[in-house]
C-alpha cells in the first residue's frame, strides 16, 4: 500500500463565522443523511425543558416536554417512565437522555411517534414498548412523515409490528435527511417481530448500530439508503437486509457491515428478495451464518455467490442510475471487525450506563452465534422489573438552565445567570450543547479564560507516515461541495506527492484551549469541523477521522 506523509499538520487559519455555520453538525460525531440537523438553534424562542418526575403526564413530566417544539430537554431523575398512550415528539429540539443522572431513564409500555418534526436530535434514549402496549399491533417507534432528524445512541426495543421504521404515510412531508446511528433495534415481538421499513427516497442513514432478534426486515429497504458499519445478529425467517421486493426504485450503498448468524437464523439468508429496481453498491460485507461461537466470516461476494441475488449490482459510488441526492460522506466509517468492536462496546443508549435489557442482547450478539431468540413477550427474559432497575443520582443547577454548576465552572459561565445557556458559543452551538455534546463525545469544557492558541507547531514527530485508506471515497467531496474550503496556502497543508514541501509541522499542541478544529482529507478538502479541547504537550487526534487527516484550528 502506498505510503505518504500524513502528519496532522496543526495551523491557524480563518474561516467566516457564516461558512463555518453553513455545516455546522448536529453534535460533534453526527453523520449521513441527518448530521446538519439543527435541533434547537431552528426555533425562534429556544427554552429548556426539566424533566422532574416519571410520570406518563403533567407537569415535569416527559410527555409535556416534547408536547411543544423548540425545546432543550434535559433529565432531572432516572427510572421507568410508563406509558399509558402514545408518546408524540415536536420538533425544532434536543432530546437529551445522556443529562439523566445514575442509570438515566427507560420508556416502557407504548409506542412512540417523530412524525410530522422536523430538526429533531435526539440522544441517549430507551423506548421498550412491549405485548401490553395500549395501542396494539403497532411500531414501537417510527417516523410516517417529517424531516431532518438524528438518533443516536437510541435503545428501542418490543415493537409488535415494527420496532423502528421510517416509511412514508403519504402525509406531509416524505420523511428526508434522517440519520440513526449508533443504536440498538432489536427483540421485535412475535409473531411479526419486524426490525423496521425503511422506505423513502429522502435519504435515510444507519450507521453503527445493531439489529439483534428481529425474525425479519433488518431493515427491508426501499428508495434512497446509506448502510454502514451495522451488525446484522440472529435474523429470523424472514432474513436479513431485505433489498426492496418491490418494483419501487431504490439506491443503496451497503458497506463494511457485520451479518452473525444465531440459533434462529438456519436456511435463510442475510441478503435477499432483491428485484432489479434495486441499485445497490456493496463492499466489506462479512457473513458469519455457522453459529460456532467465533468469528470467522466470510466476504460477501457478488450476485453470482448469490449474496444480493436478484438486486441490480452498481460497481461504484458514482455508478448509480437517477440517484436522488448523493450519499453522505461518513467520516468515522471503519471496517466490518472494527464496526462490531465498536458496537459490543458503546452501542445503544449507554450513557450514564448500558441498562439490563441491552446487557441482554449484548452477551447474546458476543455469543457469536450460540445465544439469542426471537421472543413473543418480553416478560420471558426474566429481568428484574422486565426492563431493569435502575439508580438514581443528582445534580446541581443553580439557575436551572440545563447546565450543571461544575460545568458551569468549567465554562466559565455564571451559574445564576439562566440566559447564558441559551447564547452562542464561537464555534456555532449554544453553550448549553457544548455541554450536552461534552458528556458523550468526550469533548472537556474549559474556562472562557484560556484562550485557542494561534501558533501550535512543534517539532515534527519522528515517525509521520500513515496509510492511505483503502477506499478513498468515503473522504472525498462531501455531498454540498459548494461548501468545501481550500486553505490560501494548500502546498503548506499537504503535497502528497512532494513531501519534503511541507514546512515543520506537528499533532503536538503547545498550548491548552477549547478550539474550532476544521479537518481535511489529504487533497486539501474540508470533510469535518469539530469542536475539541486541545491539551498542551498532548496530540491533537479526532477520533474517526480518517488516518492523514490534517486539522486546522480556527
Amino acid at each position: 500500500m502506498k505510503k505518504i506523509l500524513g502528519a496532522a499538520l496543526v495551523l491557524s487559519y480563518g474561516l467566516s463565522v457564516s461558512s463555518a455555520a453553513e455545516s455546522l453538525l448536529a453534535f460533534p460525531t453526527a453523520e449521513g443523511f441527518g448530521r446538519y440537523t439543527l435541533g434547537v438553534r431552528a426555533a425562534n424562542a429556544p427554552e429548556v425543558y426539566h424533566v422532574t418526575n416519571l410520570n406518563d403526564s403533567g407537569t415535569g413530566s416527559l410527555r409535556d416536554a416534547v408536547s411543544k417544539d423548540g425545546r432543550i430537554v434535559v433529565f432531572d431523575v432516572s427510572g421507568i417512565i410508563k406509558l399509558k398512550s402514545t408518546l408524540v415528539f415536536k420538533g425544532n429540539s434536543i432530546i437529551a437522555g445522556q443529562t439523566a443522572p445514575g442509570d438515566g431513564v427507560v420508556v416502557y409500555g407504548d409506542r412512540v411517534s417523530f412524525s410530522g418534526a422536523k430538526n429533531l436530535i435526539m440522544r441517549h434514549m430507551r423506548f421498550r414498548m412491549g405485548k401490553g402496549a395500549p395501542s396494539g399491533k403497532k411500531d414501537a417507534a417510527g417516523v410516517a412523515n417529517g424531516t431532518d432528524m438524528i438518533f443516536d445512541h437510541m435503545s428501542i426495543s418490543w415493537g409488535r409490528d415494527e420496532t423502528f421504521s421510517i416509511s412514508w404515510d403519504n402525509k406531509g412531508s416524505k420523511p428526508a435527511n434522517i440519520t440513526i446511528q449508533n443504536s440498538i433495534i432489536g427483540q421485535g415481538l412475535h409473531d411479526h417481530s419486524c426490525g423496521g421499513l425503511i422506505q423513502t427516497d429522502g435519504g435515510v442513514t444507519l450507521f453503527r448500530n445493531l439489529y439483534i432478534d428481529n425474525k425479519t426486515r433488518n431493515p427491508k429497504v426501499k428508495g434512497l439508503n446509506q448502510f454502514v458499519n451495522n451488525v446484522v445478529y440472529n435474523w429470523g425467517g424472514g432474513g436479513g437486509y431485505i433489498m426492496g421486493d418491490s418494483e419501487g426504485d431504490s439506491w443503496a450503498t451497503v458497506e463494511d457491515n457485520y451479518f452473525i448468524g444465531g440459533p434462529n437464523s438456519s436456511g435463510t439468508s442475510a441478503f435477499t428478495r432483491g428485484t432489479q429496481t434495486f441499485q445497490i453498491y456493496q463492499k466489506g460485507n462479512y457473513i458469519d451464518a455457522d453459529g460456532n461461537g467465533q468469528m470467522n466470516g466470510t466476504l460477501a461476494a457478488t450476485e453470482s455467490d448469490g449474496s444480493f441475488y436478484g438486486s441490480k449490482i452498481v460497481t461504484a459510488p458514482d455508478k448509480f442510475a437517477n440517484l436522488p441526492q448523493p450519499f453522505a460522506t461518513i467520516t468515522q466509517q471503519t471496517s466490518a471487525k472494527e464496526a462490531y468492536d465498536y458496537i459490543v462496546k458503546e452501542v445503544g443508549a449507554s450513557f450514564p450506563s448500558r441498562d439490563e435489557v441491552d446487557k441482554y442482547m449484548i452477551g447474546e450478539l458476543t455469543s457469536l452465534g450460540k445465544k439469542g431468540a426471537i421472543i413473543s413477550d418480553e416478560t420471558s427474559l426474566g429481568i428484574a422489573n422486565v426492563v431493569g432497575n435502575f439508580k438514581s443520582g443528582t445534580k446541581t443547577d443553580s439557575d436551572k438552565d440545563g447546565i450543571p454548576d461544575e460545568w458551569e465552572d468549567k465554562m466559565g459561565l455564571n451559574k445564576d445567570d439562566a440566559s447564558d445557556a441559551l447564547k452562542k458559543d464561537a464555534s456555532g452551538y449554544l453553550n448549553i450543547e457544548i455541554y450536552l455534546n461534552g458528556l458523550v463525545d468526550g469533548y472537556t469544557p474549559v474556562e472562557k479564560s484560556i484562550e485557542t492558541p494561534t501558533d501550535t507547531t512543534t517539532e515534527m514527530p519522528t515517525d509521520t507516515t500513515a496509510e492511505t485508506p483503502t477506499d478513498t471515497s468515503k473522504i472525498g467531496t462531501p455531498t454540498d461541495s459548494s461548501g468545501i474550503e481550500t486553505p490560501a496556502d494548500s502546498t503548506k497543508i499537504v503535497n502528497p506527492e512532494n513531501p519534503s514541501a511541507l514546512p515543520k509541522a506537528s499533532t503536538i499542541a503547545r498550548k491548552s484551549g477549547m478550539a474550532t478544529v476544521h479537518v481535511f482529507n489529504h487533497l486539501g478538502q474540508r470533510i469535518a469541523i469539530r469542536q475539541v479541547y486541545v491539551t498542551e504537550g498532548q496530540k491533537i487526534s479526532i477520533p474517526g477521522m480518517p488516518r492523514n487527516s490534517i486539522y486546522v484550528v480556527k
